[in-house]
């Protein structure tokens, strides 16, 4: 029968070179090997099942290291974390004794500088030592931090409504008022200020944020001896309002 077999499958696989083919299927010379093979595979079976049903009546289990935990055993914890507690505090307060001098110092140096943001955080890790000194240093420090941080949160708030404000100016509108600024500041500078005459296509440039306007251009007027004279004139403001008057003057010359 095993030769048989053999021949069907060189027939079936003849056309497929010997390395591709599929292995062979194991052949029993004899019932009595079949019987080895039969017999090995029940004992482990049994084997299996035998510890298997072990191991679920008498081995460890996750519901039983569960019921395991209770009361006595969540007091423990807090216990030792009581006690872990402890051990920082002390020795926080050992380290405050060993290091005052310079704790101290250090922090009446940032309070001098209004550094108050620094000195809150030099002090952080002693706020729980026994020092009355130490402790009303840094309440004030505390106090005087949340005023300067107020503060900068006013000024901050301030500033980004001026931001605001000037995104929605009319740039073309201002920029004409810039320039009519610029140009008075000019006359105020000539001899015969109404000889003066600036060209009629003046431009200025607005910064990105329209905080700042820029005049850079020309006057012809007369001179001492009458002659006309072109002069250069360089402007920059700063928006304050705009209109007529509303401008910071930032930076003005009038000549090279």
């Amino acid at each position: 029968m095993n030769n048989e077999g053999e021949n069907m499958r060189d027939r079936f696989y003849k056309d497929v070179p010997p390395i591709y083919r599929p292995p062979s299927p194991p052949s029993f010379q004899s019932k009595k090997d079949a019987g080895k093979v039969f017999a090995a595979i029940m004992l482990t079976g049994i084997a299996f099942i035998f510890f298997a049903t072990i191991w679920s009546t008498d081995g460890p289990s996750y519901e039983t290291h569960v019921n395991d935990s209770g009361p006595a055993s969540g007091q423990a914890i807090n216990q030792n974390a009581q006690v872990e507690r402890l051990e920082i505090k002390a020795a926080i307060e050992e380290e405050f004794k060993a290091s005052r001098p310079h704790i101290m110092h250090m922090l009446r140096e940032f309070m001098k500088i209004k550094g108050y943001i620094a000195a809150v955080a030099w002090g952080e890790r002693f706020v729980g030592v026994d020092d009355p000194e130490f402790q009303k240093l840094y309440s004030e420090a505390i106090r005087l931090n949340g005023i300067q941080q107020a503060g900068m949160k006013r000024k901050m708030d301030a500033k980004e409504a001026r931001l605001n404000n000037l995104q929605g100016i009319n740039t073309g509108v201002e920029g004409t008022h810039a320039i009519s600024y610029c140009q008075n500041l000019v006359r105020a500078e000539l001899k015969t200020p109404g000889e003066a005459k600036f060209p009629r296509d003046t431009e200025f440039q607005a910064t990105g944020t329209n905080e700042r306007f820029i005049v850079h251009s020309f006057v012809d007027a007369p001179n001492s001896f009458n002659a006309i004279t072109r002069t250069p004139y360089f402007c920059r403001l700063g928006y304050n309002g705009g209109g007529r008057s509303g401008w910071n003057v930032e930076e003005f010359r009038v000549g090279e």
